[in-house]
């Protein structure tokens, strides 16, 4: 017996609902799968994420010894993480990135009840547009790095000081304490973030009449000074580090300069903040939302914590935007309302549709260039391990930048970072690995600038390989 026409249209409208309903999640696996499975990337670039492989791998592999920790200065949260997630069988290489996807994944669902519960309406469009296919925010989803983890536990934070002010029942400000701790032990910069929520959820609470709530607040404040000064060598280095960084020289310079070289911008931090509200890897449609401004949320929580982290940022001589990325779910909370009001005209002029496949197209179209760039220094990573280990010599290595990825491909060689040390002399045979035309501007007056300048003046150098991006393995006589 055949199913009448009607039938069929009404399960395949039903079956392209469910597909939307679920579009926040699908899309960013898609994304997932075309790059580590036609590609072949990794979610292993820059020395951070291969950092915190050799750190997880070095923690797991030594029975979780304290000692493998020494030269290790981040939070532990996030290998932490990724080490649980490595006994369900998955290999510690992946289960890093694993967890990179589901915290995105997480945090799209915390800001979608989050806006419903605030808004009272469906959020499916607003994320697809201005998160799902947004390079910047699901960039963090496919690499091996903390930042998308914090910022699981940061928007977590924020949902359940939302519950508690609604609801009082004293498990949200549980969830809450727990939350804002893991993001902390996550990434100690997300401080800021942290501070408005804890202040009014536990203000609510000693407002509130239930002694025994009070005193377990008093417990969880006591047990989390515990934990921070469990944790102080750590965080008051970074602290120090971010006070010495920080200066109001940096809202308005254009170049820096510190230990790390001198660093070049494209716009002085006094814009760069604002990454989240106009940057079109982060908003592609951030300047179309200003007619509307007048209807953004008036959360003083939410304005507080986002104007604390940025007046961090704005001073500070690094100027990455990974830095942004922890902020921006908060930042679409504020917004919705003015993208609600943009979308109510654009379906009155009877433009929306065409408005919502032109910017996803837009979006792509922008992912495609801006992740070239990414692709390309997981691409040289791995041209220079795999040059490197066709050579299959037990010398050591001298190099810089890309060493710390030395490991993630199985290079054993003892590595000397040019950076570190400033070297009196150098081993004869030994290999060195450098790019002397990307390192000369900005590394040119460190160490890595003056070891160069000692090895050319003092030492012949045999270059045995040219790789893409003129990087150079020499051999050093």
């Amino acid at each position: 017996m055949s199913i009448p026409a009607g039938q069929q249209i009404l399960t395949l409208v039903n079956e392209v609902k469910i597909l939307f309903r679920y579009s926040i999640y699908l899309v960013p696996l898609c994304i997932a799968i075309v790059l580590f499975g036609i590609f072949g990337f990794n979610g292993y670039y820059g020395q951070d994420s291969h950092e915190y492989l050799r750190l997880a791998t070095a923690f797991k592999g030594s029975g979780f010894q304290q000692d493998a920790l020494t030269d290790f200065h981040w939070p532990l949260v996030y290998p932490l993480a990724g080490i649980l997630i490595s006994f369900l069988g998955i290999p510690l290489k992946w289960s890093l990135v694993v967890v990179s996807f589901l915290a995105a994944c997480g945090t799209l669902w915390i800001l979608k009840k989050l806006i419903e519960q605030l808004y009272k309406t469906d959020a499916t469009i607003w994320l697809l547009l201005a998160a799902c296919s947004q390079v910047y925010f699901i960039r963090g989803g496919i690499l091996a790095m903390s930042d998308m983890l914090c910022c699981f536990f940061v928007l977590l934070s924020y949902y359940h000081y939302f519950r508690y002010r609604e609801h009082g029942h004293w498990r949200f400000m549980v969830f809450l304490t727990g939350a804002a701790t893991a993001a902390f032990f996550t990434r100690y910069a997300a401080v800021p973030l942290l501070i408005p929520p804890l202040l009014a959820g536990f203000t609510l609470v000693f407002r509130s009449r239930r002694v025994a709530l009070k005193i377990a607040a008093v417990l969880f404040l006591s047990a989390a000074v515990e934990l921070i000064l469990w944790s102080s060598d750590r965080f008051f280095a970074v602290g120090i580090d971010i006070w010495k960084q920080w200066s109001w020289e940096n809202v308005f310079a254009l170049q820096a300069e510190e230990e790390s070289g001198v660093l070049l911008r494209t716009v002085p931090n006094g814009l760069y903040i604002f990454g989240n509200f106009f940057h079109i890897g982060f908003l592609a449609i951030g300047t179309l939302l200003l007619p509307f401004y007048r209807q953004v949320l008036r959360e003083k929580v939410v304005w507080f914590g986002s104007l604390l982290y940025l007046a961090l940022l704005v001073g500070l001589s690094t100027q990455n935007y990974r830095f942004l990325m922890v902020l921006h779910p908060l930042v679409l909370l504020l917004l919705f309302p003015a993208f609600r009001g943009l979308s109510d005209w654009l379906k009155g002029k009877r433009l929306f549709t065409i408005f919502v496949l032109g910017v996803l197209v837009f979006n792509a179209a922008f992912f495609v260039y801006s992740f070239r760039k990414t692709y390309a220094v997981f691409a040289t990573e791995r041209k220079v391990a795999q040059a490197i280990l066709e050579l299959t010599e037990d010398v050591p290595i001298y190099s810089f930048y890309v060493d710390q990825s030395f490991p993630s491909y199985g290079i054993q060689n003892e590595v000397r970072n040019l950076y570190l040390s400033r070297y009196e002399t150098f081993e004869s045979g030994a290999l060195l690995v450098y790019n002397p035309k990307e390192f000369t501007e900005q590394w040119g007056n460190t160490n890595v600038g003056l070891n160069w300048k000692k090895l050319n003046e003092e030492y012949l150098l045999d270059t045995l390989q040219r790789i893409d991006g003129n990087w150079r393995i020499y051999r050093i006589h």
